[in-house]
C-alpha cells in the first residue's frame, strides 16, 4: 500500500525495484492524494491489475493511508513510502516469514537506510533484534488484524508523530513491533512535498498529543513540561521561535478533541512502555514480561536521547544531520563534516 502525491518519479521508482521482490502474492493498493499529474498510468506498467484509487483534492497522508488499509484485502500490509523499498529481492518474504513466526507482532520493521543514495558497502545492522517503541512509516509491515483493532492514523495529526502514536494504539491491544535488522530498507528521501519547517512544528504539538492520548492523568504534566521544555531547546538552536509558538497554539487548540478520544494504556502496556522507551530495544519474553526499570535504563535512555537523531543546530557546520536511531540509519552518519565557506568582507 503506497500514498502518494506529485512524486511520479520517486513512484516510479519504487515500483521498479518492487518487482525485483521474489514474494508473488502481491496486490497493489495506490492512493493517489491530488496529484497534479494523476499516477495511474506509471503505476500500470508495473502492476496492471494494481487498485489505484484517485482523489482529485488532497487530504493528507493520514487520511490516505488510512483508506489504503480499509482496501487491502491481504493478511499483511506492506506499508510503503513511494520513495522507499527494499533492497534485496528476498526481503519481502523474510518480512512475511518473521511476522508469521510471531503470532504476538502486529508489526515488523526493518533497517531503514535513510539517504539520496545507497552506500555502495553498507555493512549490516549492529543493532539487536527484538521489541521496539515504534516503527517509521517509510517501510513497515503490519498484520491486517492488528491494524484494525485500532482506529489507524489519526487525521488531524496531518504528518510527524502518528507512527507513534499508532504504535501506542497497538501497544494498548498487546501487540508489539517486531525489528529485523537483517532486512534492509532504502528510503531515498525525495525532496518533493517535504517542508521540514512544517514538519517539526507539527511534531511538537502531535508528540503532545500522543502523551495526552494514553498516558495516566498522574504523568501529564512531567511528561508535557519534558516536551515543552525540548522543544524550546529545538527551537532555540534551530532559531524556530515562531515555529514553536505556533506549533503550541496549535496543540492548545485541539486539546478539546484529543481529551474526548484518551484512551490510557492499561499497567501491563504502561509497563511496556516505560521498559520500551527506557531499554530501545525488548526480546519477546520481557516483553510479555516487562522487567523492572533500573537506573542502568535510566542511564541508558539518557545517553541515547543525547546522542538522538536531530536537525544540526545553527551554529554546526558539516552535514545537516546529528545523531542516531536505533532502528534507522541516517546518510549523515556516512559523511565527512564539512567547514562552513568565510564570509566575506564588507
Amino acid at each position: 500500500m503506497i500514498a502518494t502525491r506529485d512524486r511520479g518519479p520517486e513512484l516510479h521508482t519504487t515500483l521498479e525495484l518492487l518487482r525485483r521482490q521474489k514474494y508473488e502474492a502481491i496486490e497493489i493498493v495506490v492512493i493517489d492524494d491530488g496529484s497534479k499529474e494523476p499516477v495511474e498510468a506509471v503505476v500500470r506498467a508495473f502492476y496492471p491489475d494494481a487498485r489505484v484509487i484517485r482523489h482529485e483534492e488532497s487530504r493528507g497522508q493520514c487520511e490516505r493511508r488510512n483508506e489504503g488499509f480499509a482496501a487491502a484485502r491481504g493478511e499483511f500490509i506492506l506499508h510503503l513510502d513511494d520513495d522507499c523499498c527494499f533492497t534485496k529481492p528476498n526481503d519481502l518474504a523474510e518480512g512475511v516469514h518473521s511476522l508469521i513466526a510471531r503470532p504476538t507482532a502486529g508489526a515488523v520493521v526493518f533497517d531503514l537506510y535513510n539517504g539520496p543514495t545507497l552506500p555502495e558497502e553498507l555493512d549490516p545492522s549492529r543493532a539487536n533484534a527484538g521489541c521496539v517503541r515504534s516503527f517509521v512509516g517509510a517501510a513497515v509491515l503490519f498484520r491486517t488484524e492488528a491494524i484494525r483493532q485500532t482506529a489507524g492514523y489519526r487525521t488531524f495529526y496531518q504528518a510527524q508523530g502518528e507512527e507513534d502514536e499508532l504504535a501506542l494504539q497497538l501497544l494498548s491491544k498487546g501487540w508489539c513491533i517486531f525489528y529485523c535488522p537483517w532486512i534492509l530498507a532504502h528510503h531515498r528521501l525525495s525532496s518533493l512535498n517535504r517542508n521540514s519547517l512544517a514538519t517539526w512544528g507539527r511534531g511538537v504539538g502531535n508528540e503532545i498529543w500522543s502523551r495526552i492520548l494514553h498516558l495516566p492523568v498522574r504523568r501529564l504534566p512531567a511528561e508535557i513540561g519534558w516536551k515543552v521544555a525540548v522543544a524550546f531547546g529545538d527551537a532555540i538552536r534551530l532559531l524556530r521561535y515562531r515555529a514553536f509558538f505556533q506549533a503550541i497554539w496549535r496543540c492548545v487548540l485541539g486539546l478539546k478533541r484529543v481529551w474526548r478520544l484518551r484512551e490510557p494504556l492499561s499497567p501491563l502496556a504502561l509497563r511496556r512502555y516505560d521498559a520500551l522507551r527506557l531499554r530501545s530495544v525488548l526480546t519477546e519474553a520481557e516483553f510479555a514480561d516487562p522487567p523492572t526499570v533500573s537506573a542502568a535504563d535510566c542511564l541508558g535512555f539518557w545517553r541515547r536521547w543525547r546522542n538522538r537523531a536531530r536537525d544540526s543546530s545553527f551554529w554546526e557546520g558539516g552535514p545537516s544531520g546529528r545523531g542516531e536511531s536505533n532502528i534507522a540509519r541516517y546518510a549523515h552518519g556516512f559523511q565527512k563534516p564539512v567547514a562552513r565557506p568565510a564570509r566575506e568582507k564588507d
